[in-house]
């Protein structure tokens, strides 16, 4: 009780200061600005134990989402939150730019209406890269779908089908792979994605590879559709392959 009490007190004091000065200083009793916050240790090693700085109101993006969506009201310009869990919620509406834990403030003049949390980057770009497999010709590994092998997943992009295409007339070898992300369906508004064939210590093949495809599901999941040609031989590929892939994406 006697803390409760403290805290109302300190608090009035607080607010009864602003009121009459319109600046309310922190640790000090000269405030230069509406707010003036002094550290209480603000050099050496001592006291570690206190921790000085300020902390800003931690959300999910599912709270984020709920209050950026609302209009009634409207969350206020500059408004700045932290999103600690992005398991929560979708990357739609006031949420669309929220793809990873961090510091966003509320922009109300961005669509979609009422306005959209905005991440606070040095750059209005983001960027994701990760790496995927190449799956063995059919000659070597027989193709399937649905997943049903598991042998090529990596960084979290499961291989859900693989179509070979021998060589054939003069024509390389080439193979349509379709991949699935086991995360969260990812943002892919205004994203320009980029890949490169990696190679194999023990198969020295060369590769090139096009995007057909990028599109989230009706489940919730992405699915990158490439298609990969052998470019040094006409031979069917034995060997198990990496492709490197950049997404970037513009921010509102």
């Amino acid at each position: 009780m006697i803390k409760t009490l403290k805290t109302i007190s300190a608090a009035a004091t607080l607010c009864g200061f602003a009121s009459m000065n319109a600046q309310v200083g922190i640790n000090n009793s000269s405030p230069k600005a509406t707010v003036d916050i002094t550290a209480r240790t603000p050099v050496g090693v001592s006291n570690p134990n206190l921790k000085d700085g300020i902390l800003i109101p931690n959300v999910d993006r599912a709270r984020a989402q709920a209050m950026g969506n609302n209009s009634s009201p409207a969350v206020p310009e500059s408004t700045m939150i932290y999103v600690n869990n992005i398991t929560t919620g979708t990357a739609t509406g006031s949420a669309i730019n929220i793809s990873a834990p961090g510091y966003y403030y509320f922009d109300p003049a961005a669509l979609p209406s009422p306005g959209i949390w905005q991440a606070l980057r040095p750059t209005n770009v983001d960027l994701y890269g990760f790496q995927v497999k190449i799956p063995p010709h059919n000659q070597y590994a027989a193709d399937f779908s649905n997943h049903s092998v598991s042998t090529y997943d990596n960084d979290n992009w499961w291989v859900i089908s693989k179509t070979s295409v021998n060589t054939t007339g003069g024509q390389p070898a080439r193979m349509t792979i379709i991949y699935e992300y086991q995360g969260s369906a990812l943002n892919i508004t205004n994203l320009y994605p980029q890949l490169t064939a990696g190679n194999n210590s023990s198969y020295p093949d060369v590769y090139t590879a096009n995007i057909i495809s990028i599109a989230n599901t009706g489940a919730g999941k992405t699915r990158l559709t490439v298609s990969v040609v052998r470019a040094e031989s006409l031979s069917n590929w034995q060997g198990i392959f990496y492709l490197n892939a950049l997404f970037a994406r513009k921010i509102n």
